[in-house]
């Protein structure tokens, strides 16, 4: 008789556990150019975010850094490195570099401020 091995559990994030927001305001960085966004929804891996005239000039696979503060978990304004996976219609999603090291109910407290 064969016995079942134990699985590990999956991570949380990778099911689609996102923070949402309404108003929190952040920049996006991709080379000289700096948008300001409405923050819409974030997990562990990326971040989706709405701005007016967003589309213009961004590629996907380019580069940038996104600005969302997060002080007690070390993240600092412009530290976050990303690229741009995703652009339509004022709204564009960014995959981070790493995985952010926070969970997403100390998330959602951050961008409920």
């Amino acid at each position: 008789m064969q016995t079942a091995t134990p699985q590990a559990a999956p991570e949380f994030s990778r099911l689609g556990l996102r923070a949402y927001s309404q108003s929190q305001k952040v920049e996006l960085i991709c080379g000289s150019s700096t948008y300001l966004a409405t923050l819409i929804a974030i997990s562990n891996y990326g971040a989706r975010l709405k701005a007016p005239g967003l589309r213009l000039g961004l590629a996907l696979g380019e580069p940038a850094q996104f600005n969302l503060v997060v002080p007690e978990k070390g993240l600092q304004a412009g530290r976050i490195p990303c690229r741009i996976t995703w652009v339509e219609e004022n709204e564009v999603e960014v995959s981070f570099a790493l995985r952010l090291d926070i969970t997403m109910g100390e998330m959602q407290s951050v961008v409920d401020c």
